[in-house]
């Protein structure tokens, strides 16, 4: 794909995961979320500090380890490719917990979608990033009050069944604060 920092020469008709392992240092109690952002060509399985945090492509469901023989269930180009996607970015903040004070461990199953595949792409960067507004603890105007708070915010993550993100559109309008109407 033109990306390749480590070509397996023998990977070709031969294995189609590849296991992937790196330590980190962090310290918890300054991260508030995380995002991962994954460039890949077919498939992969994130986990951290042991459990499965992200998966894309992969066999089984969210939880099962996928076989060391797994193939990708789809073709997925990597950014560089022919028909390239963009690397895909995935908010793992809901997973910030599994981080530990000192040493952690980020480990990635990668998955080609056939033995003879000619191209195998895996790129992975995790990021500490800023938590997800917390919801209004009371979003209703105070006792005798109109109108709703002017900096409400709303944070959503909308994906299909394989948890590939989906475009979404809000449509709203104001409510100017003062007197209702009678």
């Amino acid at each position: 794909d033109g990306d390749d920092a480590t070509v397996l020469s023998d990977m070709r008709n031969a294995y189609s995961t590849v296991y992937t392992r790196r330590t980190f240092t962090a310290d918890p109690s300054s991260i508030g979320g995380l995002e991962l952002t994954v460039d890949y060509d077919d498939g992969f399985i994130v986990y951290l500090n042991g459990p499965e945090v992200a998966r894309r492509w992969a066999p089984g469901v969210i939880g099962e380890p996928a076989p060391h023989d797994a193939l990708a269930t789809a073709s997925h180009e990597a950014s560089a490719g022919p028909s390239g996607n963009p690397p895909e970015v995935i908010d793992i903040s809901a997973h910030v917990g599994l981080l530990v004070a000192g040493d952690n461990v980020i480990a990635v199953q990668g998955l080609n979608a056939g033995l003879g595949s000619g191209d195998f792409s895996l790129i992975v960067e995790l990021r500490p990033g800023n938590a997800a507004p917390q919801a209004p603890r009371d979003p209703l105007p105070a006792s005798g009050g109109t109108g709703a708070p002017t900096d409400t915010q709303m944070c959503v993550t909308v994906s299909d069944a394989n948890l590939d993100p989906l475009e979404v559109t809000f449509f709203g309008h104001e409510t100017p604060a003062g007197p209702s109407p009678p």
